[in-house]
């Protein structure tokens, strides 16, 4: 029997803010589980600029049940991930599955991320997952265990996610704040510099009028 579950949650930020996020949630002190997150292939279409890629995703220190050591005999896993970004339309999917056991158990993830169509600053997120087992006499149990360290997991991440999404809007207000100030020096630079041209065009009017009075110019 197939194990199903799905979530939903409202993230209070903008969809760039939480897709950018998501590229640069790893490595982050709430998943020290992933070891490792490289891309494999990446492209973007020059017509829709929809970018396709996959990555994989190499986890350690998995704690395993004692039939899940049994049967699987390490805690170190593979995990591809083929995700879409579009974002003419701001829509991002992301499908991600097991390698390592998967004769053991297949776990399928797939979360989409979108503008809320109530509030376009909010981004819409949404994970569906799926776990199977075909190991007879043990299916029910794995794929019970595998719901509910998903579960777990999946709660983590948005947790991870989260603290991602807010130190990019620090660097962001950091980067305008310097811009800012950035701007001000100029504005105060160009003043100063007007004053100064000013001032020198006073001296030189009143040295030029004094050498005109000294050369009786003007009797």
């Amino acid at each position: 029997m197939v194990k199903f579950y799905s979530n939903a949650h409202t993230f209070r930020h903008g969809w760039e803010d939480v897709t950018l996020a998501f590229w640069r949630k790893y490595p982050n002190p709430l998943s020290k589980h992933v070891f490792s997150c490289d891309v494999v292939s990446r492209t973007v279409d020059p017509v829709t600029k929809v970018m396709t890629s996959t990555r994989l995703i190499v986890k350690q220190g998995i704690k395993l049940p004692a039939f899940g050591e049994r049967l699987v005999g390490r805690n170190v896993g593979m995990v591809v991930e083929k995700s879409t970004v579009d974002p003419v339309n701001k829509t991002m999917t992301t499908v991600t599955k097991n390698l390592t056991a998967a004769g053991v158990m297949t776990l399928e993830e797939t979360c989409t991320y979108a503008v809320n169509k109530e509030n376009p600053e909010w981004t819409d997120f949404s994970t569906s997952a799926t776990v199977t087992s075909g190991v007879y006499g043990w299916r029910s149990t794995i794929e019970s265990w595998g719901v509910e360290k998903f579960k777990n997991t999946q709660a983590r991440g948005k947790e991870a996610l989260q603290n991602v999404i807010v130190r990019i809007r620090e660097e962001k207000g950091a980067l305008l704040a310097g811009a800012r100030a950035a701007k001000d020096a100029t504005a105060g630079q160009i003043a100063a510099a007007a004053a100064a041209a000013k001032q020198k065009r006073t001296v030189y009017a009143a040295e030029w009028q004094q050498q005109c009075d000294d050369d009786d110019i003007y009797s």
